[in-house]
């Protein structure tokens, strides 16, 4: 495997199993959303989806303050938000780590109170969650199929987000092959995971 590429996977898994401690517990933050909207596990990607049988190393459970997506640093203190943009109102996301490590797939899926409003701040990077304050190598976000999903790349990484009634839900594989290989690999597990989030009508 490229050294780049290995190390961009440690750094993406990484992140991926820190997320609830990225976010700043600023003393007005909201209060705990009691009846919060639970996102099941029937959601989650599963071996037919993948093709192959990858196993399962992170599952957050149900915790509102995940971010849209993988990728998104959520400590306001250093990545250009100012605290008071919206956050969901549930979340749950996944992790799949294969046994020689050489890819990794995370599937974030979020419920937010506008979720239109939700997405274009992913879009535009304006939310409480942002990619740019952690300069990502040859960052390259793009919108396609008609302004309905948002993909970022990164050395080594595609992300794939899309609203799916109330929620985002958001896909991404990193590991060796082209961005365009990664797209396509990641766009078939998006769509699983958009037609299983729809099925479950959080």
């Amino acid at each position: 495997m490229k050294r780049t590429t290995q190390a961009v996977l440690i750094a993406t898994t990484l992140a991926t199993a820190l997320t609830a401690s990225l976010f700043s517990p600023a003393a007005d933050a909201a209060p705990s959303r009691h009846g919060s909207p639970t996102v099941p596990k029937r959601v989650a990607l599963t071996p037919r989806d993948f093709g192959e049988r990858i196993p399962l190393a992170l599952d957050t459970g149900n915790y509102p303050d995940q971010p849209a997506s993988v990728g998104q640093y959520c400590d306001v203190t250093g990545n250009g938000a100012e605290g008071t943009e919206p956050r969901p109102l549930g979340g749950r996301q996944w992790n799949w780590l294969t046994a020689d490590q050489r890819t990794s797939v995370t599937e974030v899926v979020t419920v937010w109170g506008d979720a239109a409003h939700a997405f274009d701040q992913v879009v535009s990077d304006t939310g409480y969650c942002r990619y740019a304050a952690l300069d990502y190598p040859n960052y390259t976000p793009q919108v396609v199929f008609d302004g309905t999903t948002f993909v970022a790349s990164w050395d080594g990484t595609v992300v794939l987000t899309t609203q799916v009634d109330r929620s985002l839900v958001s896909v991404s594989i990193t590991g060796d092959g082209s961005a365009g290989d990664l797209s396509e690999r990641g766009l078939h597990l998006l769509d699983r995971a958009v037609a299983r989030t729809d099925r479950a009508n959080i």
